[in-house]
């Protein structure tokens, strides 16, 4: 909830807590102006922190979401000299359909706080009330059922956030590695089921796409010249393993960075890729080392020749 939201909640809560007051003196004015007895002609209900009122009869919905705790208040339009007026009304609540997706968690005179924990089947429920002061009011309004609506909500809401964080990285990864390794911007149905493997299989689905690439790039960094061979491990070094400064500043300051210029000439490329992905350095400039793979699925070594099998998630 961004600031706005929490400043506007604020102010509603508070016009709530001076209203109840006003609210409860209105109602003992009431009836001393009419014997004690307060004519009712309608119900409303509405919820803390909103500005909506909803009917209860003919009834409105009320939406909430799972996990969301409501507090809800049943009030009355009462016809005071002629002309109404909104008035507590009290009440005794129960849940009177869908027990399993909401719970009362308090009572009060005429409200009852609400906690929603699930949205079952058909994702409905109903709390019952039951008037219980001195009231004039039809029948049918003396007792009822106010319905909720239940919308997935939060829960959903950070299962798709905490998937498309997810895919986010499957695909800023093979980004990584198609401009390290090939020096290429991934692109095609061989890099999407790249990026699907990493989704699906984390760290490891990480080294088995590098390897791929370095296998993909064949003999084009064979018989590197010295200059050569800098300039692709620099490439390599700062696409891989996140280091800063440029071929120069690599030779001149790190021993292992020449050492790997010859691992580069003499063992081939693919034998460098290996080199760089079991450095631990690897797994720390990437952050891979939470990186695990999806429940349920424990590797696929011809990954590219299926066809796609997650839908991209919407932003």
């Amino acid at each position: 909830m961004n600031l706005k939201k929490l400043k506007i909640a604020a102010v509603a809560l508070f016009v709530l807590a001076l209203a109840a007051p006003a609210l409860e003196a209105q109602r003992h004015k009431a009836r001393r102006q009419h014997n004690g007895t307060l004519q009712i002609i309608a119900l409303q209900t509405y919820v803390e922190g909103r500005d909506a009122t909803y009917n209860v009869k003919p009834a409105d919905h009320i939406p909430v979401s799972v996990g969301e705790r409501v507090k809800i208040y049943l009030v009355g339009t009462a016809l005071i000299d002629n002309a109404g007026e909104e008035q507590p009304v009290d009440a005794n609540f129960t849940v009177a359909a869908g027990r399993g997706n909401i719970e009362i968690v308090q009572t009060g005179s005429n409200w009852a706080l609400v906690q929603v924990k699930s949205s079952g089947d058909d994702g409905m429920a109903q709390l019952g009330y039951e008037v219980n002061g001195d009231y004039e009011m039809k029948g049918g309004l003396q007792w009822g059922r106010i319905t909720l609506a239940i919308e997935e909500g939060d829960e959903e809401s950070e299962e798709e956030e905490v998937e498309q964080g997810r895919w986010d990285r499957a695909e800023e990864l093979t980004e990584q590695l198609y401009n390290a390794i090939l020096d290429e911007e991934p692109r095609g149905e061989t890099a999407r089921r790249d990026t699907e493997h990493i989704y699906e299989m984390g760290a490891i689905g990480v080294r088995d796409v590098a390897l791929a690439l370095a296998d993909d790039a064949g003999s084009d960094y064979d018989r590197l010249s010295e200059d050569e061979a800098i300039e692709v491990l620099g490439r390599l070094y700062r696409g891989l393993l996140q280091r800063d400064g440029g071929d120069e500043e690599l030779w001149d300051e790190d021993r292992g960075f020449r050492t790997n210029v010859d691992t580069l000439r003499r063992q081939g490329y693919e034998r460098m890729i290996r080199v760089i992905l079991d450095a631990p350095e690897f797994t720390t400039a990437n952050d891979l080392r939470n990186f695990g793979y999806l429940a349920g699925h424990s590797g696929d070594d011809d990954w590219r020749e299926h066809g796609p099998r997650y839908a991209k998630p919407r932003h």
